[in-house]
């Protein structure tokens, strides 16, 4: 690619000039020199080492890239009817006229990209801030919402600070106005990745757990739920990339650590196989995805977001582990250059241990949308959503949800 420069000149000069007003002017003085107030900024010159956006910090070998996005959704919801005694814990959610089943959102990005090539190797650093308000948290008065979605460091084949969980991989490829079961959750981590001839690479991780651990269910409100952390989470996994697409296989290993501390803690653990298929022959950005995920006392891994589903279960005596499984997949394919259509699947079984307050159940989740883009990085379109639980001895209650999205990414 061809280096620009891109000019940011500024010219502050002020022309002083001092005689009188009703006296003629000497032919022999001089018009006087401006004085220059401000030093000329140093040229920015654009980096294309790293793609497209990218700068170098003036004075510095550092290229950066600042960039963010702006997204705005109406959302219809229509509310699962959960049974009373769902997992035998109290549910303190909004419900019945306390809810919105109108949803009303705007969320901003805001991204920043440094890269450089050092004498110890490459290092980027990476941060992203996000801002939220909607018309849930606006009602109890918990808007906005903001946070720091993403901080990490690369160096050396090291990454280290709050990413995504190495053990994730296919996290959905529509807008997702139903949740589908799969691993998607932001961590601190300490990765080390090691990359091989021919696009294959192998990854080892620690993982803080408070964002996957859902605890032990005691049967006691206050003793029930996680104690805090004594050891993270270990994520290995193994990953292969070419032009056909991806494949990763993953695991995981978890501390169970009670709240009660009179009941004995577990080990919990997680496996992961996944592919990413291209399909040229549909369309140059068409792909596929297909996904497995299973979890012993580690339900987080398999995609289970539910509070009132825990990893294990203390009975008589002993603590019992959940087992959770899940399919799931996904497909893009693009109609015209402008427009694309996206549809996401998946299908997960929760088998709680015998005794357990939550029956054992399965549940299965669809969602659609299209997607028009009218200008490069902007995207509006509609995402259709259907989820349906199904207990054990009970009665199955469902999910739909319509979203309208209008994004623009800069």
């Amino acid at each position: 690619m061809t280096k620009k420069l891109i000019f940011l000149p500024v010219l502050l000069s002020f022309g002083v000039t001092a005689q009188a007003t009703d006296l003629p002017k000497p032919v022999f003085e001089a018009e006087p020199e401006p004085l220059n107030l401000v030093e000329p900024l140093d040229y920015v010159q654009v980096c294309d080492a790293y793609g497209e956006g990218f700068f170098f910090i003036p004075g510095t070998q550092t290229c950066l890239r600042l960039s963010g996005r702006v997204r705005t959704d109406a959302q219809y919801r229509r509310f699962p009817k959960k049974p009373s005694n769902w997992g035998g814990v109290v549910d303190d959610d909004p419900k019945g006229r306390d809810l919105n089943s109108m949803r009303f959102r705007a969320r901003s990005y805001i991204r920043m990209d440094a890269r450089s090539e050092t004498e110890f190797g490459f290092v980027r650093t990476f941060s992203e801030l996000r801002a939220t308000v909607d018309s849930d948290t606006e009602r109890y008065g918990d808007s906005p919402e903001m946070d720091l979605n993403k901080a990490y460091i690369q160096f050396g084949g090291f990454t280290i600070g709050r990413t995504g969980s190495l053990f994730d991989f296919f996290t959905g490829a529509t807008f997702g106005s139903v949740h589908r079961d799969w691993s998607d959750t932001n961590s601190w981590a300490a990765a080390y990745t090691e990359v091989f001839d021919g696009g294959v690479s192998v990854t080892v991780s620690i993982e803080d757990p408070v964002y996957r651990a859902h605890g032990v269910f005691t049967g006691v409100a206050s003793e029930n739920g996680k104690a805090g952390n004594k050891a993270p989470d270990a994520v290995a996994a193994f990953r292969m990339d070419g032009d056909w697409g991806s494949a990763k296989l993953a695991a995981a290993v978890t501390n169970i650590r009670p709240d009660a501390a009179y009941v004995p803690g577990e080990v919990g653990w997680a496996l992961g196989a996944g592919a990413i298929i291209n399909l040229p022959q549909m369309g140059n950005q068409d792909a596929m995805a297909l996904q497995f995920q299973y979890g012993n006392g580690a339900v987080s891994y398999v995609g289970i977001d539910d509070d009132e589903v825990f990893d294990a279960y203390y009975i008589n005596g002993d603590t019992r582990k959940t087992e959770a499984l899940s399919f799931s997949g996904g497909l893009t394919h693009y109609v015209t250059p402008e427009v694309r259509t996206d549809f996401d699947a998946s299908y997960a079984v929760v088998d709680t241990p015998t005794g357990a307050a939550l029956p054992d159940f399965d549940r299965f989740a669809l969602d659609w949308d299209l997607v028009w883009s009218p200008v490069s990085g902007m995207e509006m379109g509609v995402d259709l959503g259907y989820a349906r639980t199904s207990p054990e001895d009970e009665k199955d209650f469902d999910e739909a949800s319509a979203l309208f999205r209008v994004q623009r990414t800069f």
